[in-house]
């Protein structure tokens, strides 16, 4: 019981560190993408203007983004939330498969 009760403190002064560090100036990173999708970019919520041609961004929130973004912002929690900035003429296939 004793040990829980340590382990649990531990990871709350663990927690308290990591959130006032100087990794919590800028809760954002630049993140290259590591092309961990083979089949190529996809996007289940494309948001599109009605412009012509359109302007569209995919809203998806990953633990990481296609190697083919060139604007991807991720917060540095564990795992991350990471989303591509790129504003397109089209919307990339669904992630989803199709039933």
């Amino acid at each position: 019981m004793a040990m829980k009760v340590f382990n649990v403190l531990l990871v709350a002064v663990l927690m308290a560190f990591l959130a006032t560090s100087s990794l919590a100036d800028d809760p954002f990173v630049i993140y290259s993408g590591d092309g961990m999708m083979a089949k190529g970019p996809c996007c289940d919520m494309c948001i599109c203007t009605r412009s012509f041609p359109p302007q569209c961004r995919c809203t998806d929130i990953k633990s990481y983004c296609h190697s083919s973004c060139k604007s991807c912002r991720c917060t540095k929690s564990i795992p991350p939330q990471c989303h591509c900035n790129d504003i397109k003429d089209y919307c990339d296939n669904s992630c989803s498969p199709h039933k």
